[in-house]
């Protein structure tokens, strides 16, 4: 009976807490690595398009279904470059959070 007991708090599931800023932290690091992705995805994304919209043949797809294909591409560079924007807005706010406000008393 007692064995059980010990279990059931191991296994209990951990709460966030505002202790030490860890949900700003967390909100830094998601924010962050979005801002990473994004960045990295709307120029290849964007590259995607080009080829696509070229009739390049290093996109092995139908020729026929390459002009749509490449307009989904730059798409999903605005939609990234969106993200991008978003992320790094978020990331500069965790990041102006994390810093000591000291008032000047005269």
């Amino acid at each position: 009976q007692a064995r059980s007991h010990v279990s059931s708090t191991r296994c209990r599931a951990r709460q966030p807490t505002h202790r030490g800023g860890t949900q700003v932290n967390m909100a830094g690091g998601c924010a962050t690595f979005c801002t990473l992705m994004s960045g990295l995805a709307v120029p290849l994304m964007a590259f995607f398009g080009y080829l696509c919209s070229q009739q390049s043949p290093m996109i092995d797809i139908p020729d026929a279904q390459k002009a749509d294909a490449g307009k989904g591409c730059f798409m999903a560079a605005f939609f990234y470059a969106v993200t991008f924007v978003v992320a790094y807005g978020s990331m500069k706010k965790a990041a102006s959070a994390r810093e000591i406000k000291v008032s000047a008393s005269s």
